[in-house]
């Protein structure tokens, strides 16, 4: 006795034996034809399971997620290291344990540090656990968000895997007050200021006095004391009412 052949595929439709056929045995009988039939849908069906068990197709949207699977292959989007730093379109950089960074466009990213709490974007730079180094040829800029501060540092042009010179070139407070080139002074918290070098402007916040600052060496502190910013000889002018103090 031999078994119906099966072939492998999906008919959309199972023959309806008509009035007129004729009962027929054999490999192309209309009597076996329903059974070869289904018996090919069955076949499809378990060969289709099983591609989808190895991992062979995806199912569903699954298949819109394919390519983002951990992988280092030309149609990967993600790529992780042992270390779990992930590259979107490409490998991420060799990071020192102590980071783990979420890299885009090959260095662009957010980076965490695992022993303080803080992150920072990185473009064109990585840590390699001993130095800051280029990612790429070019220049490099940081941003670092650490206890409510906010740090920008920049380098000059570079050449890619160079060791990093960074320069602080501004800094942001928890009271919102701007150092150019350091770290603003602990400034009273009804003013808000920017400093650039040696030169301070500062203004109270809202109308509490309409008054607003220009200092050379100077501040005014958190008691609303006004203090020298380096031990030289202090000059400020008082806008808000026309006076000036030297």
């Amino acid at each position: 006795m031999a078994n119906i052949k099966e072939i492998v595929e999906f008919l959309e439709g199972i023959y309806q034996l008509e009035v007129n056929d004729k009962v027929l045995g054999g490999e192309e009988g209309v009597a076996n034809r329903q059974a070869k039939e289904l018996g090919g849908r069955t076949l499809w069906l378990k060969d289709t399971i099983e591609k989808i068990q190895s991992g062979e197709i995806s199912a569903g949207n699954a298949e819109k997620l394919a390519g983002m699977l951990p992988g280092t292959g030309a149609d990967s989007i993600l790529h992780t290291d042992a270390n779990g730093n992930v590259g979107v379109g490409g490998a991420p950089s060799a990071w020192g344990d102590g980071y783990r960074a979420l890299e885009i466009m090959e260095g662009c990213g957010l980076v965490a540090n695992t022993s303080f709490d803080n992150i920072r974007m990185v473009e064109n730079a990585y840590y390699n656990g001993t130095a800051w180094k280029y990612k790429n040829d070019g220049r490099a800029i940081i941003l670092v968000l650490v206890d409510g501060y906010m740090y920008v540092q920049t380098a000059l042009y570079g050449t890619a895997d160079d060791e990093i010179t960074w320069a602080d070139t501004q800094t942001i407070n928890p009271n919102g007050n701007v150092g150019v080139g350091d770290v603003p002074k602990s400034w009273s918290p009804n003013i808000n200021a920017i400093e650039v070098g040696s030169l301070s402007l500062g203004g109270y916040k809202g109308d509490t006095y309409g008054n607003s600052y220009l200092f050379d060496n100077g501040y005014i502190d958190e008691s609303n004391n006004v203090r020298y910013k380096r031990s030289d000889s202090l000059s400020y002018y008082l806008m808000g009412d026309g006076s000036h103090r030297f």
